[in-house]
């Protein structure tokens, strides 16, 4: 679920749109002060278009209970997406972390 939200969050980010409601329901209150939504619509739009077009979502691999990463790879290239939720009843992303691991 997780998953899937984070992709559907990079893809706005990526496309300089604010989904208010889906933040919301996804990110913790904490996760915008480190970096601005602005500072991570441009680092997702730098990364979405290093990889090209999505052409798969890779399946979770849990770190623990709290952490976890996934593949998303494009016709250019492959990114990896590490995120950690917050401890609470209905978990929210409070860290994310974006590598490019492959180019084509």
């Amino acid at each position: 679920m997780r998953r899937d939200q984070l992709v559907a969050l990079l893809k706005d980010w990526s496309q300089s749109q604010r989904n208010n409601a889906l933040e919301e329901r996804v990110l913790a209150e904490n996760f915008y002060l480190d970096r601005s939504n602005e500072q991570w619509q441009e680092e997702a739009n730098k990364i979405i278009a290093g990889i090209g077009t999505v052409v798969k979502v890779g399946e979770m691999t849990a770190e623990n209970q709290l952490r976890g990463k996934f593949i998303v790879s494009g016709d250019k290239g492959t990114v990896e997406i590490f995120f950690t939720l917050t401890p609470e009843h209905t978990p929210r992303i409070q860290q994310l972390d974006l590598a490019l691991v492959k180019e084509k």
